[in-house]
């Protein structure tokens, strides 16, 4: 038996993978996208079941925060698109209440059902902020006449 002959069959087997692989991914990235919109939904309709239902084990306890923001005036983010990094799920999105700030939320499947990831979501967008302290600097300058006098009387 020939080479070919003998990597025929593997050959085979690696093409069917990697063609499977393809739409099974565009649709995990779709239900990234619609978990995501789920999960706006939830949160402007403040439903809580809805969120629980949405967010990682780890995230559950912020659901009655979440539920007791006024979101009236609140614009909804806009999704710009799915990306895979490792075993996550980045659903991109612009923020039309914040000069459309750019951004990700992190979406990750958990007991078989792909859902958001609060915790990792805000680790990847946190940004540290060192307040400016600035630089002191004494810089010489005449005393003013008041200030002399203020001087003279203290003698």
């Amino acid at each position: 038996m020939g080479v070919v002959q003998a990597l025929t069959p593997i050959l085979l087997l690696t093409i069917s993978l990697v063609q499977s692989c393809g739409p099974r991914e565009e649709n995990r990235r779709d239900e990234a996208a619609q978990v995501f919109a789920a999960f706006q939904d939830a949160l402007f309709r403040q439903d809580p079941d809805g969120l629980r239902a949405l967010l990682c084990r780890d995230t559950r306890a912020v659901v009655p925060t979440l539920c007791s923001l006024d979101l009236a005036a609140v614009k909804p983010l806009v999704v710009q698109g799915v990306s895979k990094e490792s075993y996550e799920y980045r659903v991109h999105v612009v923020d039309p209440n914040e000069d459309d700030r750019e951004s990700f939320y992190v979406l990750a499947v958990e007991d078989g059902a792909m859902r958001v990831d609060l915790l990792t979501t805000t680790a990847y967008n946190h940004k540290s902020v060192a307040a400016d302290a600035g630089t002191r600097r004494l810089v010489p300058q005449r005393l003013t006449p008041e200030q002399l006098a203020q001087i003279k009387a203290r003698k």
